[in-house]
């Protein structure tokens, strides 16, 4: 009875996930897009602002890469946005690949894009009852503050990569790539090395491979502790309650980039601060853009219900097999 349950609870999250993910790819391609010019109107900007540098994370340190030339930051986000797109559209058509409909949902590892949707919908839903209950204990979460909010929308549009180079691939995947050179007997080539460094898991398949994984996963909730202290340290107008929120985040991101790469860590963000945040400000449009929004609202949260109820069938399932072998 458990496993059929589950199977079905499967079933109908993997369908929740790919519509999910699908309204994700129209978001990326055309909502985004579009809410950058529509942050722009309502901030009464007189002119669009531009940058001769492009903003990057090394081991959780801010640099600036300069550019040749200046660059305005509807521009910056134009490239961020195609960036985003190309790694989703990678994470749609590489492993169980969504054109064949029928596996992507019977799959219940899915491909990397439903395992991020599903993952960060459930983030989403967790940090939602933690935020809601540090404010009820009196620890706010508080807000990123700026000028305006086109300012407001860029900032957090380009976050995704940025933070994910900085606070997962430049920890976690340098220190996957250093115990995969200090324990393989296999020959190291530069291929091996990079893709430990996209997908750390990778790296998985030598010996001591209990301690590889082990590893990465203490680096990943140090390094999301980091990344949530990070916020109330860089100013911003983020208060204590948000070390809690952005380290539960930070651990969803370092699980999707070691067990389903750097791409769907990325994407996971953008979840966040792209696809989430833009149809916030597409729902100030009206009409019948509003309802998709809420529409879409309502998916995220059927999704989230049902991969827990996958998850706690599945535990329920494998104690019960457990406690059968005892006996």
């Amino acid at each position: 009875m458990i496993k059929e349950a589950r199977k079905l609870a499967g079933l109908l999250a993997n369908i929740a996930a790919i519509f999910i993910t699908t309204t994700l790819l129209i978001d990326l391609v055309i909502g985004a897009r579009y809410a950058v010019d529509l942050t722009y109107s309502m901030s009464n900007l007189t002119e669009i602002p531009k940058i001769n540098f492009i903003p990057m994370y090394i081991f959780t340190q801010a640099i600036y890469i300069p550019l040749p030339i200046k660059i305005t930051l509807t521009q910056l986000a134009t490239i961020f946005i195609i960036i985003y797109s190309a790694l989703l559209a990678l994470a749609m058509f590489t492993r169980r690949p969504l054109t064949n409909i029928k596996e992507a949902i019977t799959g219940f590892t899915g491909n990397d894009a439903i395992e991020t949707t599903k993952i960060m919908s459930l983030t989403l839903v967790t940090i939602i009852i933690v935020e809601g209950i540090q404010e009820w204990g009196g620890i706010p979460t508080g807000q990123l503050e700026s000028p305006n909010e086109y300012i407001r929308y860029i900032s957090a549009l380009v976050a995704p990569l940025i933070e994910e180079i900085g606070f997962r691939m430049s920890i976690i995947g340098i220190i996957a790539i250093a115990i995969y050179l200090t324990t393989t007997k296999k020959k190291v080539t530069l291929k091996n090395i990079l893709s430990i460094l996209w997908r750390p898991y990778h790296g998985h398949n030598q010996p001591g491979e209990n301690k590889f994984i082990v590893t990465l996963y203490i680096a990943m909730v140090i390094t999301a502790f980091i990344f949530g202290v990070s916020h109330i340290i860089s100013g911003g107008g983020w208060e204590l309650g948000k070390v809690t929120t952005a380290t539960i985040a930070g651990i969803a991101l370092g699980y999707l980039y070691i067990r389903h790469g750097f791409h769907s860590a990325v994407i996971g963000h953008a979840f966040f601060n792209v696809y989430l945040l833009s149809m916030y400000y597409l729902e100030q449009v009206g009409g019948i853009v509003s309802i998709l929004v809420d529409a879409t609202y309502t998916s995220v949260l059927v999704l989230s219900a049902l991969y827990t109820f996958y998850i706690i069938l599945g535990a329920s399932n494998y104690l019960s097999i457990k406690k059968i072998g005892r006996t």
